[in-house]
């Protein structure tokens, strides 16, 4: 399962700094049900100098991983908006906050997510009813990079209907310049849900370029609320093109571990016996990964079978040095693997891989249990490329929110068998990024 590393780090490294560096989540609070399809706004507290930016996670309370990225890069002043999609799957979770660039982290408590079953949302009387209505402003986003001079569509949802707005860009506390005034007509309506659009037309060099918010405030006869966007880019207008490019590996190595009984797994050079098969044995340039259990007759008057069984496990690393000074936004990122060679007797496994790892730490060959952080399972399919989404690790790489350290790619199965089953894979292994660079 995904281990969340930089909250560790955090805890052991942080604690000695001259000065208390922390973050401290104080909504959503323990055990509060949130609702689908219905806004909230996350908040916390920091102590101590630290940057001006954080990432905000859903993290899956059972499982420790990350099930949702709410905001990667969102402006560290203590409340960020969260309209949770109708269709996120119910559970019990926790938010995480890190700031960019560090392992400074705080987690909230677990809390509930689930559907709002019909009928259980009662009118509140007239003079509460200004709390128990939301303004939710869908765009700008944490995606959003607006350009200075261009016209962008404001997309605001209210579950009332509201008569008149006041529309500003802020950044942090502070007002930077009035947006709108007055009333929006309507464009649609979902259920209970008003849906509103203003096209804005930026005004240029209005602003020095970095982070903002759009503040929204509503009112109608239910009374007057207020709504805050994500995070979004504001910069000068440059002309940007799409580019693409396939990264071979900078470093690869393979390992193998062996296992006799009940014993730890412990790694093994290549010339100690046994050994494994002669097809699982190292292939330079290729990815090894799988698992191989062997069992031998007794011998010398035993009665005993001798059980001993392989597991196999690849690093891979990735350099960005040709882009990093280049690249304004990266668009898609692919880790792709490419079956060459396959030997399994027993198994229904289409290949051997099972797990991608992120490391947090330079590897050093051994065969422990939580190799940096679980990020995602290796689908099992037949078809002889495999593509695995990384874009968010890319992205953390680039960004240097995360050192790059690699991957390790696991085994589909690494339990101890006392039988002959085995399945081992190799693979070529590029990186594939698509990314926004300047004409």
């Amino acid at each position: 399962m995904r281990k969340i590393a930089w909250i560790v780090f955090c805890v052991v490294v942080c604690s000695g700094l001259v000065f208390s560096q922390s973050i401290t989540v104080t909504r959503p609070s323990a055990n509060e049900v949130l609702y689908k399809g219905e806004s909230y706004t996350i908040t916390w507290t920091i102590s101590g100098p630290m940057p001006g930016e954080v990432r905000i996670a859903l993290v899956n309370e059972a499982a420790n991983a990350i099930v949702m990225d709410i905001a990667q890069n969102t402006i560290n002043d203590g409340r960020h908006p969260w309209p949770i999609p109708i269709n996120a799957p119910g559970g019990r979770y926790k938010i995480a906050i890190r700031a960019v660039g560090t392992k400074i982290t705080g987690v909230s408590p677990a809390f509930n997510i689930q559907m709002r079953r019909a009928g259980t949302r009662t009118p509140p009387p007239p003079e509460q009813r200004r709390v128990d209505y939301n303004v939710t402003i869908i765009k700008p986003d944490s995606n959003s990079r607006w350009n200075f001079g261009e016209t962008k569509d404001i997309m605001i949802e209210t579950d009332f209907e509201a008569h008149y707005f006041w529309m500003d860009l802020t950044s942090g506390e502070q007002r930077v310049f009035p947006i709108q005034e007055g009333a929006i007509q309507p464009f649609g309506k979902d259920g209970d849900i008003h849906k509103y659009r203003y096209r804005w037309t930026i005004p240029t060099q209005s602003a020095d370029k970095g982070y903002y918010r759009v503040r929204v405030k509503a009112t109608s006869t239910q009374g007057e609320v207020e709504g805050l966007s994500a995070s979004f880019y504001l910069s000068e207008d440059v002309t940007l093109k799409t580019s693409e490019i396939m990264f071979q590996p900078t470093s690869l190595r393979n390992r193998f571990y062996r296992k006799q009984e009940d014993y730890e797994w412990q790694w093994e050079v290549l010339d100690r016996v046994p050994e494994p098969r002669a097809e699982h044995r190292n292939r330079p340039g290729l990815l090894r990964i799988g698992f191989e259990n062997n069992y031998t007759p007794p011998q010398g008057g035993s009665l005993s079978w001798r059980y001993y069984g392989f597991i196999f496990r690849s690093h891979i690393a990735f350099s960005f040095a040709e882009i990093k000074d280049k690249i304004r936004m990266p668009l898609e990122a692919a880790l792709i693997l490419r079956k060459k060679d396959s030997s399994a007797y027993s198994t229904q496994l289409a290949h051997g891989a099972g797990k991608l790892y992120v490391m947090t730490a330079p590897w050093d060959g051994r065969a422990i249990d939580t190799p940096g952080y679980f990020y995602k399972d290796i689908p099992q399919t037949p078809a002889p490329l495999i593509e695995i989404d990384v874009l968010q690790q890319v992205k953390d790489w680039l960004s240097e929110a995360e050192e790059n350290m690699g991957f390790l790619i696991v085994g589909a199965k690494e339990d101890f068998g006392h039988n002959d089953e085995y399945m081992v894979t190799f693979f070529n292994a590029e990186l594939k990024v698509r990314y926004l660079e300047e004409q």
